[in-house]
């Protein structure tokens, strides 16, 4: 029953899945983070299942690609982009320490949140649409396998998220990070992150091959450049900062899936 818990309160908490409603307490969130992976199933199975609807019904590129960039949104929700917008404001400010951590807390966008929103947002939709306008070269079946590998990034992202909650270095004694890395069998959650991301590994390679391999080293690249700027700009890392890693990872994973079939690969 702990385990199922656990569940619901990753669930309940980063996506917009309807759960039954648990007590937030030390106990039942213990393992919460190590469900987190999980929660990336749901964007990576909605967009394997709109690109073979794209496919078989023959929707035109700009409508899937469309779908596709709003899609992850409907079932995770805005978690994730809102960390990402404050961060980009707060970067933006080119502030000291104080002066961002500040501007993380603030709930206003500013300007350099809608230009990350938008940059982000055609970066996204440019990606889906080239690659559904290359299903008539390089075959449908063919792309199958880089579809597949953009969902393990959906997944791959929230391990290595969840990773940097029990090891990096926080940069304030509040916030939701800090409740959830307080709570959390750090060593238990440590190891299941490391276990997922392995497995994803697996995948990537044995499946998805070339692009799998893309994936990795976009997800594990911004992975390390997210621990060397939470720790220079801010400190360390919070719920905002982990909310812009894992869009910043999904979103490099896909432009560099989308570079790799543009070259042929």
């Amino acid at each position: 029953m702990r385990l199922l818990r656990s569940l619901c309160i990753a669930f309940g908490m980063y996506s917009r899945i309807s759960v039954p409603h648990v007590k937030w307490n030390e106990e039942n969130m213990k393992y919460s983070m190590c469900f987190f992976p999980l929660v990336g199933i749901l964007p990576a199975a909605a967009v394997f299942g709109w690109w073979k609807l794209c496919c078989l019904l023959e929707i035109p590129s700009g409508f899937g690609a469309a779908v596709f960039t709003v899609l992850p949104y409907f079932l995770i929700g805005g978690i994730h982009l809102d960390g990402y917008l404050d961060t980009s404001d707060a970067r933006g400010s080119y502030g000291d320490r104080e002066k961002k951590l500040e501007i993380l807390k603030d709930s206003h966008v500013g300007a350099f949140a809608v230009t990350a929103c938008v940059i982000g947002a055609i970066l996204v939709y440019g990606c889906w649409e080239g690659l559904l306008l290359m299903r008539t070269v390089r075959g449908a079946e063919a792309l199958s396998k880089a579809v597949m590998a953009a969902g393990s990034g959906f997944i791959l992202a929230r391990a290595f998220s969840g990773l940097a909650v029990v090891t990096f270095p926080k940069a304030k004694d509040s916030g939701l990070l800090h409740l959830f890395s307080t709570a959390a069998q750090k060593q238990i959650v440590k190891w299941t992150m490391i276990l997922v991301i392995l497995a994803g590994v697996g995948f990537c390679v044995g499946v998805c091959q070339i692009y799998g391999i893309g994936v990795m080293i976009s997800c594990s690249g911004m992975f390390l450049y997210y621990y060397r700027m939470a720790i220079k700009e801010f400190g360390g890392t919070t719920g905002d900062l982990a909310g812009y890693y894992v869009c910043m990872a999904e979103m490099s994973s896909l432009l560099m899936i989308t570079v790799l079939i543009l070259l042929r690969v």
